[in-house]
């Protein structure tokens, strides 16, 4: 509630002066309709009596449906079933025991992608320029807890929606008329592509639609990380590396991709980090303001956490389709923030009339330098920005390079831009020699 109040400034309308009051107000109205009721079935068939939230008083509909996010309130109380019924499950409990008692029946929100993400979002001072303010203070906490608990952050405007724009445009140019790099094989590829993108301003120098501009990944990319980088450092610790970097574009006609997490395959040992897996995170800056119909992420907040990832997959998906999607639809130069391990998909681009127009997102993603490398992920990145391990690695093993794995602390220096220019060089020598 207080969240909800600090973002809408909430007053007007509600028959209150100040935040302060509506807060009160609704908590009072909340914790009148609490009643005891059974939960479910635990562990070895008793039943467990918790304190639930019954169904809101009209009053307290009618407050939130005269907002315009009585459809917010209804995600919330489907997330926070979610999050409630995944460690009951661990025990052994029926799914279906666990969520037949519940406020929301036999509601079924897997086709249901909602538009309210003020849930997520954490707001930001307004840029003109490309450089970015890094996140600090409060904004950080805000951003760190709202990662933790949703899996998932928003930072509207968070880069230049201009510069954002025309960075876009260049790469789409590059995407379309001379890619330098193979796609990489994601699902729906034919409308739907994942293009690796060069780290050198060197190499990537290209000429397109608005003019020259040398080297729009790597721009955007430094930009993006201006703003996320201490949130990085906070969830990741030092050392992290990258493991992605790229460009998404969902083509006009792409269809929805089915719901994935790339980190599904996640191992958590408790005691014992070195042999849990490592945590990523993705970053996608979008290049474009995104409709509601454009092929925007779409996400189920919450699914991230480790108790949901022990459970089997089918198990998962019974329980997250009890739980609407949140989809990002944002201004150009937006920046999300995801837990990798986070059930989500792209939806499907059937914005306008044809032909349409494409929803590009340039994406990275780290990984900590703790635990080992999880399972499921493409590791979409160039064959040169990565290196060999004994776990199979990155690097093709007909490739003849070294390669070189970049950590974040390398990167915020700017050290990273002459050994990117050589790694480039290197392959591009490289490849001119192959039959």
């Amino acid at each position: 509630v207080a969240e909800f109040a600090d973002q809408h400034s909430l007053s007007a309308g509600a028959g209150c002066a100040n935040r302060q009051c509506i807060i009160d107000m609704l908590t009072r109205k909340m914790a009148s309709s609490r009643k005891r009721e059974v939960y479910g079935v635990i562990g070895d068939g008793q039943q467990e009596e918790r304190t639930v939230a019954a169904a809101p008083s009209i009053s307290l509909v009618d407050t939130f449906a005269a907002l315009g996010e009585i459809d917010g309130l209804e995600a919330l109380g489907s997330l926070f079933l979610a999050m409630r019924a995944a460690p009951l499950l661990l025990d052994g409990t029926d799914i279906g025991a666990a969520l037949e008692p519940t406020l929301l029946g036999n509601k079924n929100f897997k086709n249901v992608s909602l538009k309210t993400t003020w849930v997520v979002s954490v707001p930001l001072e307004q840029t003109n320029q490309l450089v970015s303010r890094p996140l600090r203070g409060r904004v950080l906490n805000s951003a760190s807890e709202k990662l933790r608990r949703w899996g998932v952050v928003l930072f509207e405007r968070a880069i230049d929606g201009a510069a954002a724009t025309s960075g876009g445009q260049e790469l789409m140019h590059e995407l379309e008329t001379g890619p330098t790099y193979p796609f990489v094989n994601i699902h729906g590829r034919n409308l739907r592509h994942d293009y690796p993108l060069s780290l050198s301003f060197r190499q990537q120098a290209v000429t397109g639609p608005t003019g020259s501009l040398d080297g729009a990944g790597p721009r955007l990319f430094e930009a993006s990380l201006g703003v996320v980088a201490p949130l990085l450092k906070a969830t990741l610790g030092s050392g992290a590396q990258l493991v992605e970097f790229g460009l998404l574009a969902a083509m006009p006609g792409a269809h929805e991709q089915p719901r994935h997490s790339d980190n599904n395959q996640w191992v958590f040992a408790p005691g014992n980090p070195s042999e849990s897996s490592a945590l990523c995170l993705t970053i996608f800056v979008s290049l474009v303001d995104v409709g509601p119909n454009l092929g925007g992420l779409d996400v189920w907040l919450g699914t991230h956490t480790a108790h949901l990832k022990a459970l089997n997959w089918s198990d998962q998906q019974r329980l997250v389709d009890a739980t609407p999607a949140l989809r990002m639809s944002v201004p150009a130069g937006s920046i999300v923030v995801m837990d990798s391990r986070l059930q989500h998909r792209g939806s499907a681009n059937t914005e306008g009339p044809p032909p349409g127009r494409a929803r590009p997102v340039l994406y990275h993603t780290w990984m900590s330098s703790t635990g080992r490398r999880p399972r499921g992920s493409t590791y979409s990145i160039r064959k040169q920005y990565t290196a060999r391990d004994d776990e199979g690695g990155l690097t093709e093993p007909r490739t003849p390079l070294k390669g070189h794995v970049f950590r974040l602390e390398e990167v915020l220096d700017s050290s990273y831009r002459a050994r990117a220019d050589l790694l480039d060089k290197e392959h591009a020598d490289w490849a001119a020699q192959e039959p």
